[in-house]
């Protein structure tokens, strides 16, 4: 090795440039070619000829050939030429080899012509780097100029996006103004004129009142027994026109409270008209993202616009380019297609108005399945006039099994009584629910009335689906619900109307006795107010019937009369009851609708007195008069002024 290759590797193997090797030094460079340490201690003291702790020129150029052998430093001289060469080009050209991507390759390409010696190809290929780097560079600009568009595009579509939610915004909250100010204008008209007639309806019977007292005044001070009488007849007329005054003013609190529920159920679609609103706007978030994809679509594309726009890329590279760019576009066409469909759907949703629902129930025979021997249950809560009831009770009887049960439930079943009361029950038939073999019967009208909280609608839910809930909504108007049972071996349908115990309903349910084929009247056993009002219950369903309907006096809670001391006072002891149903020649019976004592008993034990009383009832066909000589309709059980 000549003496210039000497000192080439020499200065490879001089890390820090301090013209002398050392220990540290040398055994790096050992470690890198595979030597173990044992190794590298015998080399070192081999070149360190003076044996001062490092390796000068000297010492390493009369050691080397001893040392040759075992460490192969011709390696490391090649590296420290290829390091040279490297820092040489990296110099010659500058910073500008950031902006070129095959760095590697266009070094090995420098090296293969410096070693051909070729002046002039050495300069021609200096000159390409030069134009390669301006046109890197010029890429590099226009790339960045790309990428701000792009970020003004976005920050320009994010803008608009904004404003298009503040606008939906805006525009809901117009609607929902809007809607809340017609149904509040509504609301205050109708109260405004429910009040001025209730106004007017008082003022009327104070007057009247005022008239009463003068009358009785001017009976008192006459002593004519002629003018007696002529009063006597003016104190009838007043007090049947106080009575109608006193009907009318039930009829518009009942009004009043169908308001009330009017405004509830407003109050609701608004609710759901919100609940549409937030759903509207979760959509438009959907969008949003969608347009979010898109972009980042459309960066890909230019990003693909760049790659073709580079000099460097091959044709094989276009070609697949090609095949990808096609891809690109279709997903962008049905981005934008299904974002168009949902904008569409948006604007259409925010377009419709208020949606309504139907309350009142639908029958359809066709629906009806004779095969069904399931118990049905129907529940409405419409609260018709004295006019009105009749001629719906009429459309309601015309259509026998036709009702359309809006959902099923489980068969009827009731617990075994520990306390029977019911002598003229069979064993066979109690409890026994309508085989899937017995073809439909005939239909039989029930009532159930009573005061409220006596738990009416307690015992029509233990009969139908056999269960009980402690919290029960007071029924406003009626509740209807349908049973199948099997009376004196004949499958018959029983139709039960649960009326409202309130004062202000019983109008609605007298209108209810008129056809009805039996009257289950409920009181508490622990409340002596309801025992004490069965007897006013009665004298109204004996006024309001044409016919003798079987009634049967039911004694409930009785459950709740066990658990109470039996000193305590307020309660109905089943003497009393047993007293009171003989007077009235009614039946008897005591149960609970908790645990479903009697319940099915005594509605069975009713059913056969209806059966008995059908066909005596039918071939009687009464002519009811309703239109007078004017021709206006006149009220039942009510005088005319």
């Amino acid at each position: 090795m000549t003496r210039p290759d000497l000192r080439r590797l020499f200065s490879a193997c001089d890390l820090n440039r301090s013209g002398l090797i050392e220990f540290e030094d040398f055994s790096g460079v050992c470690r890198e070619l595979g030597l173990s340490r044992s190794q590298i201690e015998p080399l070192f003291q081999k070149l360190d000829v003076d044996s001062d702790g490092s390796i000068n020129f000297s010492d390493f150029t009369a050691g080397f050939q001893e040392v040759s052998a075992v460490l192969d430093l011709s390696s490391i001289g090649s590296e420290g030429n290829q390091r040279l060469a490297r820092d040489e080009f990296e110099e010659r050209f500058g910073a500008g080899l950031h902006y070129l991507r095959s760095r590697e390759k266009l070094f090995e390409f420098y090296q293969q012509i410096r070693a051909s010696s070729d002046y002039g190809l050495n300069l021609q290929y200096e000159k390409l780097i030069q134009e390669l780097i301006k046109d890197s560079k010029v890429q590099d600009m226009e790339t960045e100029k790309l990428e701000q568009t792009l970020r003004r595009t976005e920050a320009m579509a994010d803008a608009r996006l904004a404003e298009m939610e503040e606008d939906v915004q805006q525009q809901a909250l117009k609607l929902e103004q809007k809607i809340r100010g017609e149904e509040q204008a509504k609301l205050e008209a109708k109260v405004a004129e429910m009040q001025k007639r209730h106004e007017s309806e008082v003022t009327d019977l104070q007057a009247i009142i005022d008239r009463m007292r003068k009358l009785n005044e001017e009976l008192w001070n006459s002593n004519s027994k002629g003018d007696v009488s002529a009063l006597k007849e003016q104190l009838d007329e007043l007090t049947r026109e106080n009575e109608y005054l006193r009907s009318s003013l039930l009829q518009s609190q009942t009004e009043i409270s169908i308001l009330e529920a009017g405004l509830d159920k407003c109050k609701n679609e608004l609710a759901d008209r919100l609940l549409d609103q937030e759903r509207a706007k979760e959509t438009i978030h959907k969008l949003t993202e969608e347009n979010e994809i898109s972009t980042n679509q459309i960066q890909m594309l230019q990003g693909v616009k760049s790659e073709i726009q580079n000099g460097i890329v091959d044709t094989g590279y276009s070609s697949v380019l090609n095949g990808n760019e096609e891809s690109v576009i279709l997903n962008n066409d049905d981005s934008r297609q299904r974002i168009s469909e949902v904008a569409n759907w948006a604007d259409r949703y925010l377009d419709s108005g208020v949606s309504t629902s139907q309350d009142i129930v639908d029958y359809s025979s066709d629906e009806y399945s004779d095969d069904s021997h399931e118990t049905m249950h129907y529940s409405y809560s419409y609260v018709a006039s004295d006019t009105e009831m009749p001629e719906f009770k009429s459309e309601v009887d015309g259509l026998p099994g036709t009702w359309k049960p809006s959902r099923p439930v489980s068969r009827s079943s009731s617990i075994a009584s520990s306390r029977r009361r019911l002598p003229a029950f069979t064993s066979k038939n109690t409890g026994n629910a309508v085989e899937n073999s017995k073809p439909d019967g005939p239909l039989y009208r029930l009532v159930l009335a009573g005061d409220a909280g006596s738990g009416k609608s307690s015992f029509l839910l233990r009969l139908c689906m056999n269960e009980f809930k402690g919290h029960i909504p007071t029924t406003l108007g009626v509740d209807f619900q349908m049973k199948k049972l099997l009376v004196d071996g004949e499958s018959a349908t029983l139709q039960i109307w649960d009326t409202a115990g309130q004062e202000r309903f019983r109008s609605i349910a007298k209108s209810y006795f008129r056809k009805a084929h039996g009257v289950l009247l409920l009181y508490d056993v622990t409340s002596e107010t309801s025992f004490l009002n069965v007897r006013e219950w009665i004298d109204e369903i004996k006024s309001s019937t044409d016919f003798p309907t079987p009634i049967i006096l039911i004694g409930n809670k009785i459950d709740l009369r066990n658990e109470l001391p039996r000193t305590q006072r307020g309660t109905v002891l089943t003497a009393h009851g047993e007293k009171l149903a003989m007077t009235y020649n009614a039946l008897f019976c005591e149960t609970s609708a908790k645990d479903g004592t009697n319940v099915v008993e005594a509605v069975l034990h009713l059913a056969r007195e209806a059966k008995k009383n059908a066909n005596i009832r039918d071939s009687v066909q009464p002519v009811t008069k309703l239109i007078a000589a004017d021709g206006k309709k006149v009220l039942n059980n009510c005088c005319k002024t």
